[in-house]
């Protein structure tokens, strides 16, 4: 779903790698990937929708 996102917000621009580093590397700065991070208990289904939620808002320009 995220990769559609992304995808679909892109008007018209080159899919290229410069484009996707663009658009996930605020997710390295952001994002605490660690298992004390923002993450860490978002489990099942549910914490599956929420992660993904955060991530697209992260990512959306």
């Amino acid at each position: 779903l995220l990769l559609a996102d992304i995808v679909n917000a892109a008007n018209g621009q080159a899919l290229d790698e410069d484009f996707f580093v663009s658009r996930l590397e605020p997710l390295k700065a952001t994002i605490d990937w660690s298992s004390k991070g923002m993450f860490s208990e978002a489990g099942g289904r549910k914490g599956a929708l929420e992660v993904y939620d955060r991530l697209r808002e992260i990512v959306q320009p």
